[in-house]
């Protein structure tokens, strides 16, 4: 070998054992990966969700797709105006909701400055118009015809006006609320939240019951479209009594659930009080204007809006 070999020879040796001295320092492929593994992670645990809190968020759901299907009726051509008393409004107007429609007339009032009463009229044959001298013999600024009677004229149900009771208490279901006033404040009561109390000065058994919550009762007729009369209250000191013209039962439990219907007043109990040929309104205006609609039948009761 000359020395040119040789030197070729020492250089590819010296190459060789640069590699294999390089490679004996580099970790396994194995312990590589396990370097930039991440870390174990903690086992994940099963969520156990109580099945009773299920059930309650389908029941609001199915609460909140009730109220939206409420909430359809606007009304239209509102007009407001002042009454001969303070806090006390006439609201009318046309509420609608698709193709159906019923024209408003409503008495809206605050119990702080209004007492409410219940007003006798036992006379047989008195005709429609008695509900104009009612409400003048007793300075009323307002107020609707009121609960069911007999054929033989007797109230069907309780009533009390000026403390004295007549008729008793019914249990059917079509009866299912009562107005009750205690010195004028008005209370709106389901049949069951009712006990017999002395001090009771004014009170009327109705029904059926429209609303309850804010919310319209279910199951109520929708196929019967006559004249209605009600009263509502925000469960406050906001009060309305009023008449549609003409609606169903259904119908008009939607429409005072509806928020901004009556203005200023968010209805969260509704009753229907005696309809048809019975439904009358009467209403003395700021100015002292009269203004009257009598039905066309003679009704036992009316409840009347008096000043305090």
């Amino acid at each position: 070998m000359n020395a040119r070999s040789a030197a070729a020879t020492a250089c590819a040796a010296a190459c060789l054992a640069a590699c294999v001295q390089t490679s004996s320092v580099r970790p396994p492929a194995a312990q590589v990966l396990t370097s930039i593994a991440p870390p174990d992670l903690p086992a994940v645990q099963p969520v156990v969700v109580d099945p009773r809190i299920i059930d309650e968020e389908v029941q609001a759901r199915r609460r909140t797709l009730a109220e939206t299907a409420a909430y359809r009726w606007r009304i239209e051509n509102l007009s407001t105006s002042a009454l001969a008393a303070a806090g006390a409004m006439r609201v009318t107007g046309r509420v609608s909701e698709g193709v159906s429609s019923a024209d408003m007339d409503v008495i809206v009032f605050d119990s702080r400055q209004c007492a409410l009463r219940v007003i006798d009229q036992p006379h047989a044959y008195a005709g429609g118009g008695e509900i104009a001298t009612s409400m003048r013999e007793i300075n009323a600024v307002g107020g609707v015809n009121g609960g069911y009677f007999t054929p033989e004229f007797r109230p069907l149900g309780l009533m009390v006006s000026h403390g004295k009771p007549t008729g008793s208490l019914v249990t059917s279901t079509l009866l299912g609320g009562l107005i009750v006033s205690t010195g004028g404040s008005p209370r709106l009561l389901w049949r069951s939240e009712y006990s017999h109390a002395a001090a009771t000065t004014d009170l009327v058994q109705a029904g059926p019951r429209l609303v309850d919550e804010s919310r319209p009762l279910p199951k109520l007729d929708r196929s019967k479209s006559r004249p209605r009369t009600f009263i509502a209250t925000d469960g406050g000191h906001g009060w309305a009594v009023g008449v549609v013209k003409s609606t169903s039962l259904g119908e008009l439990a939607e429409m005072l659930a509806t928020p901004g219907v009556l203005p200023g007043l968010r209805v969260q109990r509704a009753l229907n009080l005696d309809g048809g040929r019975s439904s009358a309104i009467w209403m003395r205006t700021a100015a002292g204007e009269e203004i009257s609609e009598p039905g066309w039948s003679t009704v036992r009761n009316f409840i009347a809006i008096v000043p305090r």
